[in-house]
């Protein structure tokens, strides 16, 4: 293999690496987050991440989803548009990491 095919790979590797390691810590500042907001439920548990934060099994009320928006905005340094919170898309732990990746 020629070098710089070589060093295509590694920037490839290296790329890939980094991205994994921003989505763990994004994350894991999420998640770190949820406990300050809702301490009372086991967020280790990633089923609970595709669920609905409002009703069913979460239980979130109104303040507590301001509680968690101006957190999220304040440890990521993002602006939230009013795009990112209407048609329930800031209503999962999975849909808050994408709109956290898609603004940094």
């Amino acid at each position: 293999m020629n070098k710089f095919i070589a060093d295509i790979n590694m920037n490839t590797v290296c790329v890939g690496f980094f991205k994994g390691v921003i989505n763990l810590n994004i994350k894991e500042k999420i998640i770190d987050i949820l406990i300050k907001v809702k301490p009372n439920i086991d967020w280790s548990n990633e089923e609970l991440y595709s669920l609905p934060l409002t009703g069913g099994q979460l239980k979130f009320e109104a303040q507590d989803i301001v509680f968690l928006m101006l957190e999220v905005i304040d440890e990521f340094k993002i602006k939230l548009d009013k795009d990112d919170v209407i048609d329930y898309r800031f209503n999962s732990v999975n849909n808050i990491m994408e709109i956290v990746k898609g603004k940094l």
